[in-house]
């Protein structure tokens, strides 16, 4: 899954918007790709990234991928719809996932409202 391509959702590693998705909108010269997401990264200004800095998932909007690849317009409306499926998806994939975990103990990450895997103390801060 290294070979990240126009179409591709990727989600940012490093920076101010780590943890953010968004769609490649073209290559670069190696290592960088452009990426953006329709809304605060908009097509007319999409950001350049090191592909070291992105984590490819395997989703590729088939239909954005060709236009994108042929040269054809494509509109941020388009790169926000390719991501609300994708997180569309997600949520359908970690449904399916969690369904055969549903008799977990009570005392497991769901009933404390915290991720799997989440330290106790993420997300709070000190000194305030």
């Amino acid at each position: 899954m290294s070979e990240i391509m126009p179409g591709q959702v990727v989600i940012s590693r490093a920076g101010r918007d780590h943890g953010r998705a968004y769609v490649v909108v073209r290559m670069a010269e190696p290592p960088y790709v452009w990426v953006a997401d329709g809304g605060l990264r908009r097509l007319a200004r999409p950001k350049k990234k090191n592909v070291r800095h992105l984590q490819a998932t395997r989703y590729v909007a088939l239909p954005l991928a060709t236009r994108l690849r042929a040269g054809q317009p494509v509109s941020d409306e388009d790169l926000r719809a390719a991501l609300r499926r994708w997180e569309a998806e997600r949520q359908r994939q970690k449904a399916s996932d969690g369904a055969g975990t549903a008799g977990a103990s009570a005392g497991g990450a769901a009933a404390t409202g915290m991720e799997a895997g989440e330290a106790p103390w993420a997300g709070q801060r000190e000194g305030r």
